[in-house]
């Protein structure tokens, strides 16, 4: 191998003064110490609307110093707790995750939360939820003791982590103050005032102009134009290709027009990896031993493909399959009615090779009726 030219590096006073400056803040830097089984153990936690956190503390001589940490973003769930049952879940979350440390040893528990203080003592109805809470931290300590929030410094600090979701992830794709525009440019917004579609509709403003937003869900939702609809469904249905319903729940939860979930639907059946994604949840049917024909024409295999995007009006394939001779003809069908699909069978089929003497089928409702 040819040797790699040795390049000389200009270390030049600039260079000199950050290597110091980062010596000098790695050297004032937080740094954690060994645990000692012989010292005073506490573990201060906090929880806010997003995250909860939590240090683990010992006493080394006069000092406190760290041993731990401990962060995590809530779930959406979680998010929705009251006050009392997130600093709860953070303190159940900081005593489960530093469990191995903790377990026989005695520590006391902090935190700026006063009422969590006495819940172990008091006799008021608790939820299962908390239930069972307070009884995995019993199985460590009983001692919870109050701090004020201007001491809770550190776990404050950890609960306020900010951390990319998949709520900022639309915030970022999706550009409000251009559709603000395409709101008033369209016809269609007036017809929602009218409406019967349980909406409270109320103009938020964006910028220097305003925004129509549905308020009666917890998040506002601004109402979509039709031209706006696709491109909204692509970028969130493209996260997954999660399926029909799942898809309608993200979208619902955050826009809404008029059809929304038949569009989604029809979009969805349309998508190729949705269908090759989606996860069949029918329950299969025992095999059936079934003769061979003995000749041409006798017996059929038949099928519905679709819907399928639009062509010369047509949306759907009716297939037909021999069982003898494996002779498959596809008849294009513009609705899946059953008495389309026993017209194309009749005219397409029927008409040229005579009547089968049996038709198998996945027995969909086409193939069911008393036609």
């Amino acid at each position: 191998m040819p040797k790699q030219k040795v390049q000389k590096i200009d270390w030049s006073k600039e260079c000199q003064d950050a290597f110091e400056t980062t010596k000098e803040i790695l050297g004032k830097a937080v740094l954690l110490h060994h645990p000692r089984s012989d010292a005073v153990t506490s573990l201060t936690v906090d929880a806010l609307n997003k995250a909860i956190g939590s240090q683990l503390e010992q006493r080394h001589g006069r000092l406190w110093v760290p041993t731990a940490f401990f962060s995590r973003k809530l779930s959406e769930a979680e998010q929705k707790y009251s006050a009392f049952d997130r600093e709860l879940l953070a303190s159940y979350a900081a005593v489960k995750h530093f469990r191995h440390f903790l377990e026989g040893r005695p520590f006391t528990i902090f935190t700026d939360h006063k009422p969590l203080t006495t819940v172990l003592s008091s006799h008021i109805d608790r939820s299962p939820r908390q239930t069972r809470h307070l009884s995995f931290i019993s199985e460590f300590t009983s001692d919870i003791r109050h701090i004020k929030g201007k001491f809770n410094v550190v776990a404050d600090a950890l609960s306020r982590i900010n951390s990319v979701g998949k709520d900022d992830q639309h915030k970022e794709c999706i550009n409000f103050e251009k559709l603000a525009p395409a709101q008033e440019a369209s016809d269609e917004m007036a017809s929602y005032h009218t409406a019967t579609m349980g909406l409270v509709l109320k103009d938020i403003d964006i910028g220097p102009s305003t925004l129509l937003c549905d308020i009666s869900m917890e998040k506002s939702r601004p109402v979509l134009p039709t031209s706006w609809t696709r491109s909204i469904f692509n970028k969130i249905q493209g996260l997954s290709h999660s399926g029909i319903k799942p898809t309608q729940k993200a979208i619902a939860q955050r826009f809404v027009w008029n059809g929304m979930k038949l569009d989604i639907r029809r979009w969805c059946k349309e998508c190729p990896d949705c269908q090759a994604s989606k996860v069949h949840r029918h329950t299969p049917s025992p095999l059936v031993e079934r003769q061979l024909p003995s000749d041409r024409f006798r017996s059929l295999h038949v099928d519905l493909v679709g819907p399928l995007p639009e062509s010369h009006g047509m949306t759907y394939l009716f297939t037909i399959i021999d069982r003898y001779t494996r002779w498959s003809e596809a008849i294009p069908l513009p609705d899946a009615h059953a008495s389309t699909c026993v017209s194309a069978l009749l005219h397409h089929w029927v008409a040229r090779f005579g009547v089968p003497e049996d038709i198998v089928s996945d027995r969909g409702r086409q193939f069911t009726s008393n036609l």
